[in-house]
């Protein structure tokens, strides 16, 4: 009866010790699979790359703009005072595209000539020459109508888009019908004359691709002396010496108020 009970004893001993194993085998891969989870890195996820479209090439229409707005320039800096023989060889820097000569031929004051190499080939592409009270070009068979070229046959003497002249007053309106009228090409063009006459700091302040900031120093002496702004379509300038306020209304200055300004100081 001893011997029953002793090995009794032993079956249930033994199978608790197997139980015992089963659960701590159990409790062993449990613990290996967490911790496998836990130092597991998932497998990398597919990418899809992302390609960005190539630029739009320029159309037909963005490069005859962007010529307009070469000429515009060229014209106001051609229109400004100068001195006697003086010879501008790269009158728009080499930052552009055209390297534009110009030059005083006559005496006078004021440029009378400009050659223009397109792409910096060394070759003359184009000529201007100021005849009769305005620019010309093609042997004057075409003449610079205020705001493109037009044909010089269709253009009368003392045509309101084609200054007779070539001084302060004029430039002033000329600067007033570029803010106007032509397209913004940057958020910012200092110094649009590019050396001669008053120093105009031409801006788009909003990105809209039109001017509406120009901040003007008559003489260069780094000073701001009048602040002009163009909202729909109007070009208001104020002196602040005199503490006036300009509007360019009908091709000429005005002041706010009705009195036209003075021709001898725009």
């Amino acid at each position: 009866m001893d011997k029953v009970c002793k090995l009794a004893t032993l079956l249930a001993l033994s199978a608790l010790l197997t139980l015992g194993c089963d659960r701590a085998r159990d409790a062993a891969e449990s613990a290996h699979a967490a911790t496998r989870s836990m130092l597991s890195v998932d497998e990398p996820k597919a990418v899809t790359a992302v390609v960005a479209e190539a630029p739009r090439p320029p159309s037909a229409e963005d490069k005859r703009r962007e010529k307009l707005a070469l000429e515009w320039r060229v014209i106001a800096i051609a229109s400004a005072f100068t001195s006697k023989g003086r010879a501008r060889e790269d009158a728009l820097s080499k930052q552009f595209p055209w390297k534009v000569g110009i030059f005083e031929d006559n005496g006078d004051n004021t440029y009378d000539r400009v050659i223009i190499d397109h792409d910096r080939d060394g070759k003359v592409d184009e000529t201007w020459r100021w005849v009769d009270g305005r620019w010309t070009r093609r042997d004057g068979r075409v003449a610079w109508g205020g705001k493109d070229w037009v044909p010089a046959a269709s253009m009368k003497p003392g045509d309101s888009q084609a200054p007779v002249k070539k001084d302060a007053a004029t430039i002033y309106l000329r600067m007033a019908a570029t803010m106007r009228d032509q397209a913004a090409t940057d958020y910012e063009v200092r110094d649009y004359l590019a050396g001669d006459g008053p120093r105009f700091d031409l801006k788009d302040t909003d990105w809209d691709a039109r001017w509406d900031l120009a901040e003007v120093d008559r003489d260069r002496d780094g000073k701001v002396d009048e602040t002009w702004t163009c909202r729909d379509g109007l070009v208001t300038r104020r002196v602040k010496a005199r503490r006036q306020v300009f509007e360019f209304r009908n091709g000429d200055w005005v002041e706010k108020g009705g009195a036209k300004a003075p021709a001898e100081a725009p």
